[in-house]
């Protein structure tokens, strides 16, 4: 029986990254690489740096993403929301069918407010078919200021069987990061974990640096297992800025 978890999440969770104002004008997004599960909402959120000039600053979300709902295709700020990240929500169609989904492309235009024509970074996002018992990963790719963090959701698409456990172990390719949690054990009943990564500090902009994963299954019945198959999990790139003195 194939069971579709209610309250699995795979959304960009918490507070946004901890990105330091500045007075220098700048649109942040709270992810620019995601995944996301048929038929489960998943949101990145988008913020400015600085207070509009001279009007408000309107930024169209466009792209060709198939089979897929966005809760918005433009968000507003003004001069008294401007601090405030806005979500756009992803919502993928449920299919029957176990065949992949490539990934889609959401790009940014912007206009007004003194940051007409301003690069934004795209967000590539992947659908995973709920048909396949899958690792998600809510954040896969992030850019954040030294000492910020962030907050991201590590999900199972099936819910394990009795006795069976999933772990997935963090392991960071450099030490410029800390973390809530290092190793997520999933369980019947729990199956989704909200985790933080704080960037230390550096002294230099650098190349991106790479979270990656390790998935362990453990079957301790003879019962069919939900994950007796290995399973792999995306690992998330995070680009540390540095933050003048």
């Amino acid at each position: 029986i194939h069971h579709q978890p209610q309250q699995l999440t795979v959304r960009e969770s918490g507070a946004a990254p901890e990105f330091i104002e500045t007075n220098t004008k700048g649109v942040n997004l709270t992810a620019t690489g995601m995944e996301v599960n048929e038929a489960v909402a998943g949101s990145y959120s988008i913020v400015l740096n600085s207070q509009p000039v001279g009007g408000n600053v309107n930024i169209e979300i466009s792209g060709d993403p198939s089979d897929v709902t966005l809760g918005t295709n433009q968000v507003t700020f003004t001069a008294d929301n401007w601090s405030t990240a806005q979500p756009v929500s992803i919502t993928p169609t449920d299919d029957a069918d176990t065949a992949s989904h490539s990934a889609f492309t959401l790009s940014h235009g912007v206009l007004g407010g003194g940051y007409t024509g301003m690069n934004v970074e795209d967000v590539v996002v992947k659908v995973l078919d709920d048909e396949a018992s899958q690792v998600v990963v809510s954040t896969t790719a992030v850019t954040v200021n030294e000492g910020g963090s962030f907050t991201y959701t590590i999900s199972l698409t099936d819910e394990p069987s009795a006795d069976e456990t999933v772990t997935v172990d963090l392991v960071f390719s450099t030490g410029d990061f800390t973390s809530t949690e290092t190793t997520v054990t999933f369980t019947a009943g729990d199956f989704t974990e909200e985790i933080t990564i704080t960037a230390r500090n550096v002294t230099a902009d650098g190349p991106p640096k790479e979270i990656s994963y390790t998935v362990s299954v453990t079957d301790t019945s003879e019962d069919d297992q939900v994950y007796e198959e290995p399973v792999t999990a995306t690992s998330t790139m995070v680009t540390v800025k540095n933050v003048p003195e």
